[in-house]
């Protein structure tokens, strides 16, 4: 065979060769990505998507804007206290549909869970050669992700905020890379997008901003240049937000309830989330141990142990600083605002927008660290990231598949559980409104009370709004109400009935378990001084 034929037949077969990896890597990420689907839509097959306070003024908000009323919810108070965008994808599904988001909620969730995966797996991008079952055993840590199954079965903003951050860093990470013009242009518009469905968004324009300063192959005008036209265009949308909010309400993004908590109790509660991301248990943190065990022997083993930690760290910071610059800036604003605003804890839900790039940049760091070694003795260590990352999964998912049976059982959380569905409360409320329709209901969740019966409710006094000296002759302005407090909800941003009953005449009409329904009306004299 002459030699330019050889030459051609070697390259031909390593083209097949580096097909192979890419089609299974594609068709992985495919099946996945519909696994994904498939999960989420069993996980809320019983009420639909588990809807919270949050998630109820969320569909509020979409409702009211399908039907033409504007960024307002039933009550006829302007939507301040979050962006727009997820409403607004929610509320244009209303207008094809005609039906209400709540009714398809879960069907949103499922198809922005396969965008997620989707995504991850353009911004994981393995060597297909050599790690291809690495990369999708990496991908498989978002399928079965707990932080992520907890947001996609319920309906929060998270849902959509999470695809455009990954939107974001997979074209942050290509202009890091090669600097080019249209990258920056999906990353700004990407970040406009997260700035419009969270306000903690405005991470993504920092972030942003910071990656095109530092961007290389670049003089500092160019970069300051591209750098203050990005955070103009990214800013302008939520800029715009702001102002219809300081026009209506003469806030910025509405009233806040101040913190009482210091930043460090953030920093624990933080801490403590996304170490239970990861460690699973005692078996799982067995396995972890392991893992480490092998990985100081490879460290050591290398001649040069310190330098070969060095130079991982260096080559996750040179390779990948977008990422590990958004999850160090989304980290710290979110603890910063913690100790600022009135939380109910940094939880899952606040964290998991860090989710996958915390989690990439671990499997990138055990890659690196695990590299190639030309010892035949070791040569084994080198699968060891994949080996330990099967095992780590079986205790993944098995921790998955508990919760996603809890859902399938008892709804997917919060009103959409047997938990509120089945509440005697609720029941008596249902009875009452059939006998007395004229009746003015308050209660300390009247978002539970339209999402289960369709009661339109006022919320009580709020502590942030009213002196409880004040009430007395002036609460309710009723003559006479009914009053329904659940002893679930632990809000403490109202007056207690308790406490209200310093101010009005409040009688006891049914108690049950889980709550009690009372009937309150005015009282004219004021309470006596130091009650």
């Amino acid at each position: 065979m002459r030699p330019g034929r050889m030459s051609q037949a070697l390259d031909a077969g390593a083209d097949l060769a580096a097909k192979g990896p890419r089609r299974f890597w594609r068709t992985a990420v495919a099946v996945i990505a519909l696994a994904g689907v498939a999960l989420v839509l069993h996980a809320t097959s019983k009420y639909g998507a588990g809807i919270t306070s949050l998630s109820s003024a969320y569909l509020d908000a979409a409702s009211s804007l399908a039907k033409g009323k504007g960024f307002v919810f039933r009550t006829g108070e302007p939507m301040v206290l979050w962006p727009p965008l997820y409403s607004m994808l929610l509320a244009s599904i209303q207008l094809v549909t005609g039906l209400e988001p709540a009714a398809f909620a879960h069907i949103v969730n499922a198809v922005l869970f396969a965008a997620v995966i989707w995504l991850s797996a353009y911004l994981f991008r393995p060597d297909l050669t050599h790690n291809a079952v690495y990369g999708v055993l990496g991908l498989c840590t978002v399928l079965f992700s707990v932080p992520l199954s907890l947001v996609y079965a319920t309906a929060w903003s998270e849902c959509l905020f999470i695809p455009l951050i990954l939107l974001y860093l997979i074209f942050a990470q290509r202009y890091w890379e090669r600097s080019e013009g249209r990258s920056l242009v999906f990353m700004t518009f990407s970040a406009a997008l997260a700035c419009l469905t969270r306000y903690i968004g405005l991470t993504l324009v920092l972030a942003g901003a910071v990656t095109v300063m530092i961007a290389p192959r670049m003089n500092l005008r160019t970069r300051l240049a591209r750098a203050v036209v990005s955070s103009a265009v990214s800013l302008a949308p939520i800029a715009l937000w702001i102002l219809h909010n300081c026009i209506f309400t003469g806030t910025p993004a509405g009233l806040r309830q101040g913190s009482t908590s210091p930043t460090t109790v953030g920093m624990v509660e933080a801490a403590g989330v996304v170490l239970s991301w990861y460690a699973l248990g005692l078996a799982s943190e067995l396995v972890i141990l392991a893992w480490v065990a092998v990985l100081a022997t490879r460290v050591l083993s290398s001649g040069a142990p310190a330098s070969r930690v060095l130079h991982s760290f260096k080559s996750i910071f040179d390779t990948r600083l977008p990422v590990l610059l958004f999850s160090v800036v989304y980290t710290i604003v979110l603890l910063v605002t913690s100790g600022a605003t009135e939380l109910d804890g940094i939880d899952d839900r606040l964290l998991s927008p860090i989710y996958v790039p915390a989690t990439l940049l671990l499997l990138e760091f055990g890659s690196l660290l695990f590299g190639p070694t030309k010892r035949r003795s070791l040569a084994l260590l080198h699968r060891a990231p994949s080996l330990f990352l099967a095992l780590w999964l079986c205790f993944l998912v098995a921790d998955f598949a508990r919760l996603t049976a809890g859902r399938v059982d008892n709804g997917a959380g919060a009103y959409s559980s047997d938990t509120w569905r089945k509440s005697e409360t609720m029941s008596y409320v249902r009875d009452k409104l059939r006998t007395d329709q004229e009746a003015r209901w308050y209660s300390n969740a009247t978002d539970a009370l339209w999402e289960l019966g369709r009661v339109e409710a006022s919320e009580l006094p709020p502590r942030a709004r009213f002196n409880l000296r004040d009430l007395p002759g002036r609460w309710p302005p009723e003559s006479c109400a009914m009053l329904v407090w659940f002893n679930r909800r632990s809000f403490r941003g109202y007056y207690t009935v308790q406490e209200l009953e310093s101010v009005a005449d409040i009688e006891e009409v049914a108690r049950f378990g889980d709550g009690s329904v009372y009937r309150a009306s005015v009282r004219d004299e004021k309470p006596a001084a130091g009650r």
